[in-house]
């Protein structure tokens, strides 16, 4: 049995054998057949070679469309991204515009503002530098304009509008801006006096935006709508600047002087050009 069973199996062998050598044979072929092909495309003439392309075009054809397809395929992806880039640098380009529109409107607004000043003759009256707020301080009656040490500003120095407003003096500066105590601060105390008259008075800061006239003699006429302007007399800022109106007059019966509250002229909220005065 054991003999019959390795006759058996030998011919199984050489049967698989027989059945393989088919598909040898037809591969050695091919390999002989491209082999024959690359001998041909570098030994023989041209027009072998031709006819060899010519009989492939087909095959190469299509190898090129889906090659080109894919080509585009990944181009669209990439041409996408350049335009998101392109998109991209025409926004940053649009904000520059912007902002050199601004910048335009700014200056615009910066002549208007030196044009009043110059019909107004305040330039011969003072030597100023022009700025504007660019803040506050929370909670107190201080400002933050433009322009320090480097355009000339100094502490003390007093700041108008363009209608010879007062409107505060400089606290403390830094090298490109400068905070400004403004009149109703709690600590502000200036001279003062009614203009037209020599009625004289201190005006001192309330806080939030509030003034108060005080030492007023009692003898003196002072009435609703007196119009308060600075006075020399304590060298804080420069004579006959605009402050506010009278308007609620308080008169102690014992005591030497008369108060009221004054409405100052200047509006944090509608102002943003100022003048600091840097010499008289």
């Amino acid at each position: 049995m054991f003999f019959v069973f390795l006759a058996c199996q030998g011919e199984r062998e050489i049967y698989n054998t027989m059945m393989r050598l088919p598909l040898l044979r037809k591969r050695i072929s091919i390999i002989l057949l491209l082999l024959f092909s690359l001998l041909f495309l570098n030994i023989f003439s041209r027009e072998v070679r031709n006819f060899l392309y010519s009989f492939f075009s087909p095959l190469q054809s299509t190898l090129w469309d889906v090659g080109w397809n894919v080509s585009d395929f990944f181009g669209g992806i990439f041409q996408g991204n350049d335009v998101r880039r392109e998109n991209q640098m025409l926004e940053k380009e649009n904000l520059v515009l912007l902002g050199q529109v601004a910048e335009l409107e700014d200056l615009q607004r910066e002549n208007k503002e030196l044009r009043e000043v110059l019909n107004l003759g305040i330039e011969k009256d003072f030597q100023m530098v022009l700025t504007e707020i660019i803040g506050k301080s929370i909670g107190q009656d201080v400002i933050i304009v433009k322009g320090g040490k480097e355009q000339g500003i100094g502490e003390g120095m007093s700041l108008i509008t363009s209608e010879k407003v007062v409107v505060g003096k400089v606290l403390e500066v830094f090298d490109n801006s400068s905070r400004v105590q403004l009149l109703s601060h709690p600590k502000s105390t200036f001279d003062v006096q009614i203009s037209g008259r020599q009625v004289t008075g201190v005006i001192k800061g309330q806080g939030r935006y509030r003034l108060l006239l005080d030492f007023v003699p009692q003898e003196e006429i002072l009435k609703a709508g007196d119009l308060v302007v600075t006075s020399s007399l304590g060298g804080i800022f420069p004579e006959n600047l605009l402050v506010g109106k009278v308007e609620d007059i308080v008169k102690g019966g014992a005591e030497p002087f008369q108060r009221a509250s004054v409405s100052p002229f200047f509006d944090i909220r509608s102002q943003a050009s100022l003048f600091v005065i840097t010499s008289l």
